[in-house]
């Protein structure tokens, strides 16, 4: 081949290249446009409301007529136990900032594992029929720590309510007859009432429509270890229609201890503390509201209402 062929292939090759070049170039332009648009689109006016929304969770609950084969995000797919709701929500793993769980009306939960949330977690009662009662059971740690009372919540805000048409019940753990807690041997009452009261260290606690029934255990309880800490204050707060009624002592409680209040104060009894009451209503064995705190020096206490 001559010289004058040879330079015209490589020109020709040169030109198919260049071509090929200009092509790939103009699908690039394409793409980059494209996902310009999809980007733009994805953060458009509602990009923060989505954002939010990913960042929490509702999941249903019925213990009547739920299977934990469902998926619980919707009110037509609900679950049926407290330990399906913690796997659904991360488990071990603290993934959603609010963690809102909604219960059919006339379930009655058994709250025998932890759901984590980095901001709130949300217990609410819906539907069921008019005057239906919701209930929730303190459980009980199995494996590593078998028999201690469970904290079933773990969120600096924890809210409990009803939001329709019934109301809810809140029991504290009770030890029945034979109930075993092997770690508590050899510790005092306050100790168990720091690892087995129903909310530990729970900065706002917020209650609607709620009976609170108070067996051997507190409802709340707040660990300050001689400082302010990062629990410097500490909120309860009473909706419509709260009652605390203090219940007959479990059968096994002479094994452990009864200690049925609504906070208890583990060491520091010095707590700045916010009671908020719309209207609080006391029954059962219980005479005086004082009677529903332990260990709390009234000089940091801010009430609506005389302690």
């Amino acid at each position: 081949m001559s010289l004058e062929s040879q330079i015209a292939a490589l020109v020709s090759a040169a030109n198919s290249l260049t071509s090929q070049v200009a092509g790939k170039m103009a699908g690039i332009d394409q793409r980059m446009e494209s996902a310009e648009r999809q980007f733009d689109e994805f953060t458009g006016k509602d990009f923060p409301q989505r954002v939010s929304e990913a960042r929490s969770i509702k999941i249903y609950v019925d213990t009547t007529s739920g299977d934990d084969n469902n998926t619980g995000l919707s009110s037509s797919s609900p679950v049926k136990t407290y330990r399906k709701v913690r796997e659904i929500s991360g488990g071990n793993n603290t993934i959603y900032d609010i963690v809102e769980v909604r219960i059919e009306g006339g379930s009655s939960l058994l709250l025998d594992t932890a759901i984590n949330a980095n901001s709130e977690i949300r217990i609410v009662g819906q539907g069921g029929s008019a005057g239906s009662v919701t209930t929730l059971f303190q459980g009980f740690w199995s494996g590593n720590a078998p028999g201690r009372p469970m904290q079933p919540f773990r969120a600096p805000y924890v809210e409990i309510g009803d939001s329709t048409n019934g109301s809810m019940e809140l029991h504290t753990a009770e030890f029945k007859d034979g109930h075993s807690w092997e770690e508590s041997a050899g510790r005092g009452s306050a100790w168990m009432n720091y690892a087995g009261s129903m909310m530990a260290n729970i900065s706002r606690i917020k209650l609607r429509d709620v009976k609170v029934k108070l067996h051997d255990m507190p409802l709340s309880m707040v660990y300050m270890g001689g400082s302010m800490g990062q629990y410097a204050t500490y909120q309860i707060v009473l909706g419509a229609n709260c009652d605390f009624a203090v219940e007959a002592a479990g059968a096994a409680s002479v094994n452990f201890t009864n200690s049925p209040l609504m906070l208890y104060c583990y060491e520091n009894p010095k707590i700045p503390l916010d009671i908020i009451a719309n209207k609080l209503t006391i029954s059962g064995n219980i005479a005086t509201v004082s009677e529903l705190f332990g260990n709390l020096d009234t000089l940091n206490v801010r009430s609506s209402f005389t302690i």
